[in-house]
């Protein structure tokens, strides 16, 4: 089942997020920052929780605090991914 949407708590505002604009997540202290072309949400969700929801979208661990959508990869080098 292919998720749509993601709803983030961004600060005190809540936002209704479609997984196919975020580029990236990151573990970030206690939560972590979902990363869009336009900006990057900090939120209280915890890494390992998004991690499973996110891998079942095309989402994959690159490192153990990051996931990348495989949809924004342009090229894949010996020590980064260019995005």
């Amino acid at each position: 089942m292919k998720l749509e949407n993601v709803y983030l708590r961004d600060k005190r505002v809540y936002v209704d997020l479609n997984v196919d604009e975020i580029m990236m997540v990151e573990a970030f202290g206690r939560g972590t920052v979902l990363y869009t072309e336009k900006e990057g949400i900090e939120t209280s969700l915890l890494f390992k929780g998004l991690k499973e929801k996110l891998e079942r979208q095309g989402f994959k661990q690159s490192h153990r605090s990051c996931l990348i959508n495989l949809n924004y990869i342009v090229d894949i080098h010996e020590d980064y991914v260019e995005m």
